[in-house]
């Protein structure tokens, strides 16, 4: 009897396996320069075969690291990014990428005006220069942790940005199709797009995402992190590797 319980139990849950099979949800580390070596949750972006038929979204795209490497298969890629500075390296780098569209907003779950808040090092005037192989501005070094939400560590709200968001379910839902990978670092907006994701029912185009949470540096969103994540395990069963993002107060110099 107990052989047979746990033959159908083994059954059941290739059954649940199978219907979730086109969803699997990461977490990666956040580096202040992106890594693939050393990233586990990047490597594993890597081993993902993109097509030059498929579709995938980098939010968060910065100066476009993560979106070269999306791009070289041909897949049309969709980059977004609010930062003024990053996003002038963004549109610059891909300017002759046909399968690359590059959008100057920050994704939320509404389209809106708000502020972007920078890295406080780019407003202090005792700020370490940009290490000696960046061969970018120092604007663009310090664009790294920009956000739009007010309470996370590392940034300044004596100085802001106005930009556009979109709200990316929409977005998702209108493009009419699968969206193989959602990459997603916006610095404590996950909270806000996640739910809107899951609620909109958005979710189910995406194949595989990838999001960086900041719990670390904003401690308010802990409790929120905690809910979604219970709500993905229960709404659709997937594989699921934890890591957060650095608080830069823990970091070393």
């Amino acid at each position: 009897m107990r052989t047979e319980l746990l033959d159908c139990g083994n059954r059941f849950a290739k059954r649940i396996r199978q219907a979730y099979s086109h969803l699997r949800l990461r977490h990666y580390k956040a580096h202040s320069s992106w890594s693939f070596e050393d990233d586990v949750g990047l490597r594993s972006l890597l081993k993902i075969r993109l097509k030059s038929s498929d579709t995938v979204i980098d939010c968060g795209a910065s100066i476009g690291e993560t979106t070269a490497v999306l791009a070289r298969s041909h897949s049309k890629v969709f980059a977004f990014e609010p930062d003024a500075a990053a996003f002038e390296i963004l549109q610059e780098k891909f300017r002759d990428s046909a399968n690359v569209v590059c959008i100057k907003k920050a994704v939320l779950d509404s389209n809106k005006t708000t502020r972007l808040y920078p890295n406080e090092q780019r407003v202090r005037s005792n700020a370490l220069p940009p290490p000696i192989w960046w061969r970018y501005s120092a604007a663009a070094w310090y664009s790294v942790s920009s956000s739009i939400v007010p309470e996370k560590r590392g940034i300044t709200t004596d100085a802001w940005e106005e930009v556009e968001t979109i709200n990316l379910s929409e977005f998702i839902l209108k493009l009419g199709c699968v969206v193989k990978i959602l990459k997603m670092d916006i610095e404590g907006a996950e909270v806000a797009v996640l739910r809107e994701l899951i609620s909109t029912n958005a979710m189910r185009m995406v194949c595989h995402l990838f999001v960086e949470t900041h719990e670390d540096q904003i401690p308010e969103m802990k409790k929120d992190i905690r809910e979604i994540l219970t709500e993905f395990y229960t709404k659709y069963i997937k594989m699921l590797t934890i890591a957060r993002a650095l608080d830069p107060q823990q970091q070393t110099p």
